[in-house]
């Protein structure tokens, strides 16, 4: 069944997470509107009105004399990304440049943001087929990862860049070499089953054939044979539970149970592992401290619409887990709301059929069919009424 029948909504909302505030005067709204207009029509794939849009704001800042800030850089970072859909390479290398430039000069030039925007600049010059510049941003983003001594998601990103342009350099060795290394924390990550890992995996393939390493490429394939075939029967690869007998050693898992949401919002309620998944993420809720928020009496509505509905309720609590985890803002505010909602109505649109009509949610699915302002209304006026 379809799990994203409410993607365009769900990423213009969340792409505005990124680049909007709250907008306290009447001239942070109007950057809130612009922001929103920019994400949506980059959404609509209307890449050059979206780059039009941001480039008019960035232009009369520059007139202005304004600050080159924060919110400046990333506006300008959108621009680049916006050239990089067109195909038009060379724009988009010359802004994600400006985008390095700003950022070293009047932010950092030494923490992980830094080292994400040279990434995407090496990604650019890639696609523009300049490997040795993409080499030199790549080593120089990996270079900061490795200065924080830890393994998240974003280090292994630059690693599996560096890789593949290692590849292109013809330098197949390292390409081996950073693509396992890369590999190693997706999978701590994700899993062996997940489609990060064995999507990632097929690029190790490539590179150990490029090596002359055939038996290791024929054994990798062997394996993803293996892997995809587990996937598609439903194995799903999950830290070990936790016995969380305090905030401190719930913080210490955070991203176990992020592993634990990610599969409870994607997976049918008649999966093997779901009871389990549901015990652990509200326990898990109950004691944490990173994400304490409270549910508005009306959407407890959710688990009281009839039988077999407090999976709904669950999925609620899991996508507000979620949100507060991703953004570090762990308040139950309007933006946390929106979120969780559409987080919760894709996973009822996928489980109606073994769970039976949701009272409560059915009237959102029914607004979203109508027309999409309608729906973000009853969002708002839903959320309105749940903080009277």
């Amino acid at each position: 069944m379809n799990f994203n029948v409410f993607k365009t909504i769900f990423s213009v909302f969340f792409l505005m997470l990124s680049l909007s505030t709250v907008a306290s005067t009447k001239e942070g709204a109007v950057e809130d509107h612009i922001d929103s207009l920019a994400n949506r029509l980059f959404d609509q794939n209307q890449f050059d009105k979206a780059r039009m849009v941001l480039q008019r704001k960035l232009q009369m800042v520059n007139e202005a004399g304004g600050v080159k800030d924060l919110s400046y850089i990333h506006r300008l970072d959108r621009i680049a990304k916006c050239w990089n859909r067109m195909e038009q390479m060379d724009s988009a290398v010359s802004v994600a440049q400006q985008v390095v430039d700003l950022y070293s000069k009047n932010i950092c030039a030494s923490d992980k943001q830094y080292a994400k925007f040279l990434d995407r600049l090496s990604l650019y010059q890639v696609a523009n087929k300049d490997y040795k510049g993409a080499m030199e941003n790549c080593r120089k983003a990996l270079e900061i990862f490795e200065n924080f001594k830890s393994d998240d998601y974003d280090k292994a990103l630059v690693l599996m860049h560096t890789a593949e342009v290692s590849w292109y350099l013809g330098k197949n060795a390292d390409a081996i070499s950073y693509e396992l290394r890369g590999l190693n924390i997706v999978k701590n990550f994700f899993g062996e089953h997940s489609k990060e890992y064995v999507g990632e995996a097929s690029y190790l393939r490539k590179y150990y054939e490029a090596n002359g390493d055939k038996g290791k490429a024929k054994s990798l394939a062997d394996r993803l044979s293996v892997l995809l075939k587990e996937t598609a029967e439903g194995r799903v690869d999950l830290p070990q539970i936790a016995d969380l007998t305090s905030w401190e050693v719930a913080h210490a898992h955070n991203r176990d149970v992020q592993r634990y949401i990610e599969y409870y919002l994607s997976r049918h309620v008649s999966d093997a592992r779901m009871d389990e998944a549901r015990h652990y993420i509200m326990h898990f809720a109950m004691v944490s401290k990173d994400v304490s928020f409270i549910i508005g009496r009306n959407e407890k509505k959710i688990a009281s619409s009839g039988e077999n509905q407090d999976w709904y309720y669950t999925a609620m609590i899991a996508a507000c887990c979620e949100y507060a985890l991703k953004t570090g803002k762990k308040d139950y505010t309007y933006d946390m709301f929106e979120y969780a909602l559409c987080r919760v109505l894709n996973f009822y649109e996928a489980n109606i059929r073994l769970t039976g009509e949701n009272k409560y949610l059915e009237k959102f699915l029914d607004a979203y069919v109508k027309d999409k302002d309608t729906f973000v209304k009853l969002l708002k006026e839903a959320f309105a009424k749940q903080k009277m």
